[in-house]
């Protein structure tokens, strides 16, 4: 089976004539005929701002080409340059109510399936700071198999469904290869009005092998992007010795009308379910001039193995977690969702080990395992500093009961405090999140680990590490806790 190229439909890949039209109409045709399609590997392909979008519907392999994304001045900046798209259309459906936990739906499907469910009756995530907001409809994803069975834990009991979808998961698999993208970054006003223009995948059973994205051309403004990858509404998705770029930090004004830090993630997941990262790099970690490399949203069953990032990111919802054999940067990990946390082989260079986001409230309603991990407080630090970081207000209704992780496991955990300030304050297991009520009768208590189990934790000077440095939350803890 021959590939489709791009050449035969007009692309000239001389980094000048805009090639977007002619890379368009190849994939119309590779996906009409099931034909694979190949870029030249000699070839630099100038991607233009018009408003068009390449679908992906089989296999693709873009070699060692090269890709130019000029966002300088586009027609709608909300166009991706290209779309891996499912040829499925969802499945509506209609299912009266759900229960955390539930184990069937109930009824049959045409396949396999993505469920998405959402009740527009009940918020969630209502966000609080300086980027604070009325939060968002409850809602969660799943896998169904064919029979009903429900393969991921529903989070949430829905008393209502008022949206509800089936999408269906690819069986066969597509691979998109190679290929070497630089974007020269819009210079647009520094306000959240967020760019695509990079790959989305919107289909499930997808591989992505060995591509890179670099960017050029960031001034003194620009709006943020959306992420270069983009992986929304699927699930079973792979992405391989691929190298991601952080993007410049600008600032902004967010909706408390305060200043804020604004930054764009290079990847970006959204309601999908089984994604892994593995051998994957982004150089400058500890740069503080760049934004995070990673974000999810909703999502379920994500691991980054093998992977050096910036940040990396769970919020709005995310369960279980896995980051292994890998290295995190100056942002580190910051986690909101359910489930299984693991941090395991992990080197860590920021100032925080686990932090739980205090604007959704530092909720992780699950366990927490943290083995065989280094983390390198950052020259200068005074601390005081917890392997766990919250700041859990109890003022804020966030939609949801807050909690520490039920069960927290601590197992060889070096902390290298080698240049720490003079006045270093310690380094204790967890937080003093600052409670509003010592008795834990503020409006909204966060919730207490129930179980702590710390095995060969130490600090590089021999400092000692203790549970927390609020006297009176220590001995709430110590009741509360199980110790293992």
């Amino acid at each position: 089976m021959h590939p489709i190229t791009y050449e035969q439909f007009g692309a000239a890949g001389d980094g000048i004539a805009d090639d977007l039209p002619a890379i368009v109409q190849a994939h119309q045709h590779a996906n009409a005929n099931g034909l694979p399609v190949r870029a030249a590997p000699q070839a630099c392909y100038y991607l233009g701002g018009r408003d068009l979008t390449a679908v992906i519907q089989t296999d693709t392999d873009w070699t060692t080409a090269k890709f130019i994304i000029d966002d300088r001045a586009v027609e709608n900046n909300q166009a991706h340059i290209f779309e891996v798209r499912s040829a499925h259309a969802p499945i509506p459906l209609q299912i009266p109510v759900l229960s955390k936990g539930q184990p069937n739906l109930g009824f049959s499907l045409p396949q396999n399936c993505l469920v998405q469910v959402t009740n527009d009756h009940v918020r969630q995530f209502i966000r609080f700071g300086l980027n604070q907001n009325n939060g968002v409809p409850q809602s969660d994803c799943f896998i169904a198999r064919q029979d009903g069975a429900i393969l991921n834990p529903i989070i949430w009991d829905f008393a209502a469904v008022t949206q509800a979808q089936a999408l269906p998961i690819d069986e066969a698999p597509l691979t998109l290869r190679g290929g070497i993208f630089t974007t020269l970054a819009n210079a647009a006003p520094s306000r959240y009005d967020y760019y695509a223009r990079g790959i989305q995948i919107r289909r499930s059973n997808v591989n992505v092998e060995g591509l890179s994205h670099f960017i050029l051309m960031e001034g003194d403004s620009g709006a943020p992007y959306h992420g270069f990858l983009r992986v929304d509404d699927c699930a079973h998705v792979r992405v391989q010795k691929s190298y991601f770029s952080g993007h410049k930090t600008y600032w902004t004004t967010g909706s408390a009308d305060l200043p804020v830090p604004m930054g764009s993630y290079d990847i970006s997941l959204l309601r999908s379910i089984d994604v892994r990262f593995t051998g994957c790099r982004q150089f400058g970690i500890t740069d503080p001039t760049r934004w995070g490399v990673y974000t999810s949203n909703f999502c379920k069953d994500l691991a980054i193995v093998d992977c050096v990032f910036s940040r990396w990111d769970a919020h709005m919802g995310c369960a279980n977690i896995l980051v292994k054999d890998s290295a995190l940067g100056h942002q580190c990990l910051n986690a909101i969702g359910h489930g299984q946390l693991t941090l395991e082989g992990v080197r860590i260079y920021g100032s925080k080990l686990v932090n739980l986001r205090e604007d959704y409230g530092c909720l992780w309603d699950g366990d927490l395992l943290v083995k065989d991990c280094v983390w390198h407080l950052p020259p200068g630090t005074s601390g005081p500093v917890s392997l766990v970081s919250a700041t859990q207000r109890e003022d804020h209704d966030f939609g949801y009961p807050c909690t520490l992780p039920q069960r927290i496991h601590f197992e060889n955990v070096l902390i290298d405090d080698s240049q720490v300030a003079a006045d270093f304050a310690g380094v204790f297991l967890l937080p003093d999140f600052n409670p509003q009520a010592a008795d834990g009768t503020a409006p909204y208590p966060y919730g207490l680990p129930a179980a702590l189990n710390v095995t060969n934790v130490r600090t590089t000077s021999g400092r000692e590490v203790r549970l927390c440095q609020n006297a009176v939350l220590e001995e709430r803890y110590r009741k509360a806790l199980r110790v293992e």
